[in-house]
C-alpha cells in the first residue's frame, strides 16, 4: 500500500460534521428498534260404532331417506338397521341436537358441529387398500388407507402401513374400531390417549414459543420504520418539546400494538401447553380416562388468561405460573399502550389531525425504554457516547441494537419465549446532506433462563405417564363417513346429485323456493390460506388428487369390507392457451381467493405394483345415463353405504401444496337423488317457502375453529347479500374483519363468527346458513 492510500485512511471527517451526523444515526438506530318427518297417520279403532259412505284417501309419500348411522345400525340386519324417527325428531325441534337428529331419517345430514372432528382431520397422502384388480366393483380391506413409510433420507420406502379409525375426542381421535358415524382414518402409534397428548404438548410449547418470537420480529421489521421515523422527527429537532405529529404518524403506532399482543398471545398458548405437559405427565398420579384428558386438553386451550386457574383436572407447575405472571406484566403495557392510542384518536379526538410532544412521548416510552437499550454496544447511548457510536456505525459492520431486560414489552416476550433478532435490515439515513445506508440487526434479550424452557424442563423431568387406556390417532390421512338409504320406491336406484336440488318438493320441474330446503349439490369448495404462496391454479390442481369413494361395507365373522360401488373426484379440467400460455380451468370463483368445483363419477382401474400391491388408478369422466348411478336400493330395505375421502398420493406432490401448516381448508358437499320421480306428501306451508313450525332459534355453538370461520366467510361471499351490496357497506366491513381474525391464530373464533353473523342478518341472509 503507498504512503498516500495510507495517509487517506487517516483522513477523518471533520468534527463538527461527524458529531452532527453521528448524532443523527444514534437516534436513527434507537428508532430502528421500534422498526385467520316422518309422516305419521294414526288410525283409531273402534270395537262397534260404524259409519260407511264416506270416501277416504290415504296420502302418498314418496321417500328418499338418509341417517347417519352409529355401530349399532351399521352392524344391524334390519329392514331399517335399527333407524328409527319419532315425533320431535328434527333438528329444529327446540330440544333437539344436530346429532341426535343426524341419527334418525331425514333429507339433511350436518356434518359442521365440532363433536365430530372434521376440522381437525388433515388429508395427507395416502393410497385406497384395495385388495383385488378388479376393473369394477374392487374390495376394500378393513384397513381402508394405507399410509407411506419414509426413510431417513427423505424418500418414500413403501406404501403399506396400516391405519386405523378413530372417533373425536375433543381435539384427538381414539381408536375405536366399535364406532361408526365420522370415523378419522390414520396411523397410531399405540401409545394411550394421556401418552400422546402429553408428547403433543410438549412440543406445542416448543412451536409456539418460535412463533411469539417470530410475532414478535415481524412487529419489529413490518412497523418500527414508521415508528423510527417518528422518533427521528423528534431527534432532528433543536427542542424536541416543540414537535408535532400528524394523525397519520400517530396510527403508525397501532399494528405495532397488534403484533405485540398476537405475540404475547402465542406466549399465553405455550404456557397453557406447559400446563398440560405437567398435568399428564408422572408427576400427576391421578387416574385420569380418555375422556377426562381430551375434556382438560380441550378446556385448557379455550380458556381466557383469568379462567385457565379454573379448568378442572389442570395442574399448574411454578415454572408454569412465572410464565403467566410474566405474560401478565406484558399484557398491562400492551393493554395500558392501547388505551393511550385510544384516548388519542378516539371519542373527542376523534377528529383530531396534530399531536403536541407532550401527547405522544408518554404512548412511546410505553413502547421503548431508551435506558434499558444498548447500540453499538454502548447502554443508554447519550451524546457524551457520540464519538464512540460514530465509529461503530461507520465501520461498515453491522449496527447491533439489544434491548435489554427491562426495556419493554419486546424483552418481557423474550423473557418467556427466547431472545430473538430482527434483521440484518439495510436501513437508509440521511441528515443535513449527508446520506448512507447501514446494515442493523435488533436483539430482544430477556431475562435469564428462559422461563418456558424451565416450563418444558419441568414437564419432561416429571417423565412420560404410563398407564392404561385407549390409544390415539397420532396423523391423519383421511376420513369414513358411514350412512344409511332408505326409499319407498320399488325398482329404483341411488344417484350422486351434481347440480343443487330441492330436497323435497321437485315434481314435474316444480321447484319450491323454500331455501330450508334447498339442496347445495355435490361439490369440493376451497379457500386458499394465503393466496400469495398457494394461487388459486394451485388449489385446483391440488383439488384433482382428491378422492371420494362410495363403498357398501360387508361384514363377515366380524371381520369389515368394502365393495366400491363409485368413485367420485373434482371435475378439474385444466387448459393451458397455447398462444398466450394462459391456464384456465373448471369450476367457480368464491370471492377473492377461494374455488368451487362439482364432483363427478369416474371410471377407474385397480392395478397390481410391486408385487401384491395393487393402485387406484382414474380414469376418464363416467358419461350417459348412468354415469351417475350408485347402486340399486331395494324397497324399504336400509342400504349401507361408507363415504372415504382422502388425497391420491399417486396424483399429489410437493409443487401442489404451499410451505405452511395447511395449503387449504373448505367444505365438501354430498347431495343424492333417485332415478325414479318421488312424489312427496304435500305440505303447503313447507313447499311454498315457510316451515310447519316455528323452528328453534339458531345459536353459535361455544367453540368455532379456523375452518369453520373461513367457511362462514365463503359462505357470506357467495351469498347475493354480498355481491349485491356495495364495496364499504356493513356487510363487506364485516367480512374484511372477518378475514382478518381469520389469518390470525386463535384457540376460539366465536366471537368473529358472531359480528359476521349480525351483520349478515342485517343484509338480510340467515344466520343458520353460517353455523356448522
Amino acid at each position: 500500500m503507498t504512503n498516500t492510500a495510507n495517509s487517506r485512511r487517516k483522513v477523518q471527517m471533520p468534527s463538527n460534521i461527524r458529531k452532527k451526523f453521528a448524532a443523527a444515526l444514534v437516534m436513527l438506530l434507537i428508532a430502528a428498534i421500534m422498526l385467520i318427518s316422518s309422516t305419521y297417520a294414526w288410525f283409531t279403532l273402534s270395537t262397534a260404532p260404524e259409519v260407511t259412505g264416506i270416501t277416504t284417501n290415504v296420502g302418498a309419500n314418496g321417500n328418499l331417506e338418509i341417517a347417519l348411522l352409529n355401530h349399532t345400525n351399521f352392524t344391524s340386519d334390519a329392514a331399517d338397521l335399527g333407524v328409527l324417527t319419532n315425533v320431535g325428531d328434527s333438528m329444529e325441534a327446540a330440544s333437539q341436537t344436530i346429532e341426535q337428529a343426524n341419527g334418525t331419517w331425514g333429507n339433511l345430514i350436518d356434518l359442521s358441529p365440532v363433536s365430530y372432528g372434521l376440522p381437525n382431520i388433515v388429508l395427507n397422502p395416502s393410497a385406497l387398500n384395495i385388495t383385488d384388480a378388479a376393473t369394477t366393483g374392487s374390495t376394500i380391506g378393513t384397513t381402508m388407507l394405507l399410509a407411506p413409510s419414509y426413510g431417513s433420507d427423505g424418500r418414500v420406502m413403501t406404501v403399506d402401513k396400516q391405519t386405523v379409525t378413530g372417533q373425536a375426542q375433543g381435539t384427538s381421535f381414539t381408536v375405536a374400531d366399535d364406532y361408526n358415524g365420522v370415523r378419522a382414518i390414520g396411523v397410531s402409534s399405540g401409545i394411550t390417549l394421556r401418552q400422546s397428548s402429553y408428547t403433543n404438548a410438549l412440543a406445542n410449547i416448543t412451536v409456539n414459543m418460535s412463533r411469539a418470537r417470530s410475532a414478535a420480529a415481524a412487529s419489529l421489521v413490518d412497523n418500527g420504520a414508521n415508528l423510527g421515523g417518528l422518533l427521528m422527527k423528534i431527534a432532528a429537532a433543536s427542542d424536541p418539546t416543540s414537535v408535532t405529529f400528524t394523525r397519520e404518524e400517530v396510527e403508525y403506532i397501532l399494528p405495532m400494538l397488534a403484533g405485540l399482543e398476537s405475540a404475547n398471545d402465542y406466549v399465553l398458548t405455550a404456557a397453557k401447553y406447559a400446563a398440560l405437559a405437567y398435568t399428564f405427565s408422572a408427576a400427576n398420579t391421578a387416574e385420569l380416562t380418555d375422556e377426562q384428558v381430551s375434556t382438560i386438553s380441550a378446556s385448557a386451550l379455550a380458556a381466557d388468561r383469568a379462567g385457565l386457574a379454573s379448568v378442572t383436572g389442570l395442574v399448574i407447575p411454578a415454572s408454569v405460573t412465572a410464565v403467566l405472571n410474566q405474560y401478565d406484566t406484558a399484557a398491562a403495557e400492551i393493554a395500558a399502550a392501547n388505551t393511550e392510542y385510544q384516548n388519542l384518536t378516539t371519542g373527542a379526538n376523534e377528529t383530531k389531525d396534530s399531536y403536541s410532544y407532550s401527547e405522544v412521548n408518554s404512548l412511546i416510552n410505553k413502547l421503548i425504554n431508551k435506558q434499558y437499550v444498548s447500540v453499538g454496544g454502548v447502554t443508554n447511548p447519550g451524546r457524551n457516547d457520540i464519538s464512540e457510536l460514530a465509529d461503530v456505525a461507520m465501520s461498515g459492520n453491522p449496527v447491533e441494537i439489544v434491548m435489554l431486560p427491562g426495556s419493554g414489552i419486546y424483552a418481557d416476550i423474550a423473557t418467556n419465549a427466547g431472545n430473538y433478532t430482527a434483521g440484518p435490515m439495510r436501513v437508509p439515513v440521511s441528515y443535513s446532506g449527508l446520506s448512507m445506508t447501514l446494515t442493523v440487526n435488533m436483539n430482544a434479550q430477556g431475562e435469564t433462563p428462559i422461563l418456558l424452557t424451565e416450563a418444558i424442563q419441568a414437564g419432561q423431568d416429571a417423565g412420560s405417564p404410563g398407564g392404561t387406556g385407549a390409544t390415539s390417532i397420532d396423523d391423519t390421512y383421511g376420513y369414513a363417513l358411514d350412512f344409511g338409504f332408505r326409499t319407498n320406491a320399488s325398482a329404483s336406484h341411488l344417484l350422486l346429485q351434481q347440480g343443487g336440488k330441492q330436497r323435497v318438493y321437485n315434481v314435474d320441474g316444480q321447484e319450491s323456493q323454500n331455501a330450508l330446503t334447498q339442496g347445495q349439490g355435490s361439490y369440493v369448495q376451497f379457500t386458499s390460506t394465503n393466496i400469495n404462496t398457494f394461487s388459486i391454479e394451485e388449489m385446483v390442481r391440488l383439488m384433482s388428487a382428491l378422492r371420494v369413494v362410495f363403498a357398501e361395507p360387508t361384514i363377515s365373522e366380524g371381520v369389515t369390507s368394502y365393495n366400491i360401488l363409485g368413485i367420485a373426484a373434482p371435475e378439474v379440467d385444466i387448459t393451458v392457451d397455447q398462444g398466450t400460455g394462459a391456464v384456465s380451468y373448471s369450476g367457480e370463483a368464491v370471492g377473492t381467493d377461494g374455488w368451487k368445483v362439482q364432483l363427478a363419477m369416474y371410471n377407474y382401474t385397480a392395478e397390481p405394483v410391486n408385487g401384491n400391491e395393487v393402485k387406484v388408478v382414474l380414469g376418464e369422466k363416467k358419461t350417459g345415463e348412468d354415469a351417475l348411478t350408485l347402486c340399486a336400493l331395494e324397497q324399504n330395505v336400509g342400504k349401507k353405504i361408507t363415504v372415504i375421502v382422502y388425497l391420491d398420493g399417486d396424483v399429489v406432490d410437493n409443487t401442489m401444496v404451499a410451505n405452511a401448516e395447511t395449503s387449504m381448508n373448505g367444505t365438501l358437499n354430498l347431495q343424492f337423488a333417485s332415478d325414479v320421480d318421488l312424489i312427496p306428501m304435500e305440505n303447503t306451508d313447507l313447499r311454498n317457502g315457510g316451515n310447519s313450525s316455528t323452528p328453534a332459534t339458531p345459536s353459535i355453538p361455544d367453540t368455532i375453529s379456523q375452518a369453520q370461520l373461513n367457511t362462514a366467510i365463503n359462505t357470506v361471499k357467495s351469498s347475493t347479500a354480498y355481491t349485491g351490496g356495495t364495496e364499504g357497506d356493513a356487510l363487506h366491513t364485516a367480512v374484511t374483519t372477518a378475514e382478518a381474525a381469520a389469518a390470525e391464530t386463535k384457540d376460539n373464533y366465536k366471537d368473529d363468527l358472531t359480528a359476521l353473523g349480525t351483520a349478515y342478518v342485517a343484509a338480510g341472509g340467515t344466520l343458520t346458513d353460517l353455523l356448522p
